[in-house]
């Protein structure tokens, strides 16, 4: 075995808002939006890929509000039929306020969707991003499967696992 790994203790798992955040150092100029996909891999044999959408807002007025305002408005574009978005505390160690994305319907059905947060300043800092930074992502195999109401859509890791449940839905959000 090369440089002493075995294939059951590589752990790999990848994520899209790093990549995003680095384009904003790129940027010529800030306030700046981005939007983007990228494929995200992880140690979990049962999905070990998705596909993430990100949305990023920086700037120098940007804020809870802001972020908060950013997420009700793109979940109600891609979710119009849904009377209302909401927000469930969460950690991300890469932001200072961190949120899980809930949208629910007139029919009492809830969705988590995705996950949001303000970037944490000493984050930023290390791309020379001296700007408040809001993420936004999206594992879009959920978005499609909610879209479609089919269970199996745009699933690259439907290899028979369907009864498993990624997320625990928390008490709250049980109706």
């Amino acid at each position: 075995m090369p440089y002493g790994f075995s294939n059951d203790k590589v752990v790999l798992r990848s994520h899209s808002t790093p990549v995003a955040v680095r384009q904003l150092a790129y940027a010529e100029q800030l306030p700046g939006r981005l939007f983007g996909f990228s494929r995200c891999c992880r140690a979990r044999p049962e999905k070990p890929e998705f596909l993430q959408m990100d949305v990023l807002v920086a700037g120098e007025g940007v804020n809870v509000t802001t972020l908060m305002g950013t997420v009700k408005h793109v979940c109600m574009a891609i979710f119009p039929q849904a009377v209302d978005i909401q927000v469930e505390a969460a950690y991300f160690p890469f932001a200072e306020i961190s949120v899980n994305i809930w949208v629910v319907y007139a029919d009492g059905t809830i969705h988590e969707v995705g996950s949001s947060g303000l970037m944490r300043p000493e984050s930023a800092a290390t791309l020379d991003i001296q700007s408040q930074v809001a993420l936004i992502g999206f594992n879009v195999s959920t978005l499609a499967r909610i879209l479609s109401n089919n269970a199996s859509a745009i699933n690259p890791n439907n290899i028979g696992f369907e009864a498993f449940n990624e997320t625990e839905i928390p008490l709250h959000a049980q109706r």
